[in-house]
């Protein structure tokens, strides 16, 4: 679709909303798709729950996130959600 008819939509006065129920319904089909929105998790369930019993049996968040290949700020967000 060319780029003339959203700049004459813009022009009217609900050209916001019309805009807006487009969005909408091409989000709403993108979900009914299967489509992910949003980033990518960094750490699998699995490494998740590693990284939790590595932290219960005393090692360090520090330590933890670079044998994980993360931040640290990843595995204490971790630590705050699980």
């Amino acid at each position: 679709m060319s780029e003339r008819p959203y700049h004459a939509l813009s022009a009217t006065a609900n050209g916001h909303e019309i805009r807006r129920q487009l969005w909408l319904a091409s989000y709403g089909a993108a979900k009914r798709r299967g489509v992910e929105f949003g980033p990518k998790p960094k750490l699998s369930p699995q490494q998740i729950a590693h990284a939790r019993e590595l932290i219960d049996g005393g090692e360090s968040p520090v330590h933890v996130a670079k044998l994980l290949g993360v931040s640290r700020s990843t595995i204490y967000a971790l630590l705050a959600c699980y």
